[in-house]
This record gives C-alpha cells, structure tokens and sequence, in this order.
C-alpha cells in the first residue's frame, strides 16, 4: 500500500481527515497562500482549497466534522486588533463563515 501523496504541501500547520470523503485537510501558512487545502485520498493528482482569501491570514487549528461534513478552523492572524477568528467551511460546498471573533459568537 503506498502512503505518501504526489502533492506539493508548505507552510502545512494542521492536519485532518475526513473518512467519510476521503480527503486529508490542512492548514497553509504560506504568504499569499493562506487557506484550508485537502487532496482526495482515491485521486491525490492536485490539492485543492476549501478556503482561501477573504479575511484569512493565518489558519492554524483544524478539525474536521465527517458526520455534518464541516471544517472548522481558526485564524489568529492579529489577535491584538481583533481579526483572530474562528471559522467553518462545508466540505460540500466550501462556503464559510466566521463562528467567533474575538469573543463575540455570530451564531
């Protein structure tokens, strides 16, 4: 069984696997390419972004929720000025939305 994937990943911060997708996430740090990537496990040919852009600066923690098909994440880019976040993204249709921002919940 081969284990390793032909995917190029930098700046990686977490990781998470989805196993009902079948999909490996992780955080990227890069400048200029900061987001929540993944690569499908049965065709690992080229990563793709969940998320990306937007306020999202610098994605750090991860977990992934296979049973309601969510990414959640946080973003503590400036937490002095109070763009740190938390967000979640469907792995179905890769929109997202901040959850908390620096103490206020937007739920």
């Amino acid at each position: 069984m081969n284990n390793t994937f032909p995917v190029s990943v930098h700046g990686a911060i977490a990781l998470g696997y989805d196993a009902h997708q079948r999909r490996v996430y992780w955080t990227a740090t890069d400048d200029g390419a900061e987001g929540v990537l993944y690569v499908d496990v049965d065709d690992p040919s080229e990563s793709r972004y969940l998320v990306r852009g937007g306020d999202l600066h610098l994605p750090e923690a991860l977990a992934v929720d296979y049973v309601a098909r969510n990414v959640y994440f946080t973003d503590s880019h400036a937490e002095t000025d109070g763009r740190s976040f938390v967000g979640v993204a469907s792995t179905i249709t890769g929109k997202w939305v901040k959850l908390v921002r620096r103490g206020k919940c937007s739920v």
